[in-house]
C-alpha cells in the first residue's frame, strides 16, 4: 500500500527470516499472526513491556504500534514457495526527534518504562518464533489459535475492519484456523481474510501519512 517504517538509527529492531514452509503447508498467509505470538512472547520474555495483537499484523501497548509483522511470498507454486517475514519493533525513541503524529499512534519499548537490549529482545523472539514455526508446520494455525486469542485485541467489541472491498463493522468474535478475522455485522457473521482492524469510535490505530501501519 505504499507504507513505510520509520526507523532512525539505533532506535528499532528489524530483521527479516526466510521459511521455507512444506509444499503441503495451507494457510500459510497465517504465519503474519504466528510471528505477531512470537513478538508478543519475546518481548515479555525480555523485560519488554506487555502488548497485545491487532489483527492482522500489528502489536500494540496501550493502543499505540508497538512492532509490525509483514509475512511476503513470489512463489508460484506451492512446492516452490518461499515466505519472507519482516518484523520491526520501536525500541529506543526516548530524545529522538520523530513527527509528532508518530508520537500520537505509536510508541516504543523505553516510552513504556522498559529499555532494551536489540540483541537480547532479538534473541528473545526468534527463540519463541522457532518454537512458535514448529507447532504451526506440525498442527497448523489451528495449534496455535487460542494462544494468539488470549493476547488479542478487543475481541468482543465493535470494531471497524478497512477491507478492499469497502469497511465492515461489527463486533469482533475471533479469528478462524486460517487467520480470518469474524466479524458479527447486522447480516450476520462475516470472515475477512485480509484489512485493517480497529476499535469503533476509538482512537485511530493508522499511523501519520507516509509511515506504516
Amino acid at each position: 500500500m505504499g507504507r513505510s517504517w520509520t526507523a532512525p538509527a539505533g532506535s528499532s529492531l528489524m530483521f527479516s527470516v526466510l521459511l521455507r514452509p512444506a509444499a503441503g503447508s495451507a494457510c500459510w498467509t497465517t504465519l503474519t499472526l504466528v510471528a505477531g505470538l512470537a513478538v508478543v512472547e519475546g518481548l515479555a520474555l525480555a523485560g519488554g513491556p506487555s502488548a497485545q495483537l491487532k489483527w492482522p499484523n500489528d502489536c500494540i501497548c496501550r493502543e499505540r504500534k508497538l512492532a509490525g509483522i509483514l509475512a511476503e511470498s513470489l512463489a508460484p507454486t506451492a512446492a516452490d514457495r518461499v515466505v519472507i517475514l519482516g518484523i520491526g519493533c520501536n525500541v529506543a525513541w526516548a530524545g529522538r526527534d520523530l513527527p509528532a503524529g508518530l508520537r500520537r499512534t505509536a510508541t516504543a519499548c523505553d516510552l513504556e518504562g522498559h529499555p532494551l537490549d536489540r540483541t537480547v529482545l532479538a534473541e528473545a523472539i526468534l527463540g519463541r518464533l522457532a518454537i512458535r514455526y514448529r507447532e504451526w508446520t506440525d498442527g497448523g494455525f489451528g495449534a496455535l489459535r487460542q494462544q494468539w486469542l488470549s493476547h488479542a485485541a478487543w475481541m468482543g467489541q465493535r470494531v471497524t475492519a478497512r477491507h478492499p472491498s469497502g469497511p465492515v463493522s461489527g463486533r469482533a468474535l475471533g479469528i478462524s484456523k486460517c487467520g480470518e478475522l469474524i466479524v458479527e455485522t447486522a447480516e450476520g457473521p462475516l470472515a475477512l481474510t485480509a484489512g485493517d482492524m480497529e476499535r469503533a469510535l476509538g482512537p485511530r490505530l493508522r499511523l501519520a501519512d507516509g509511515v506504516a501501519d
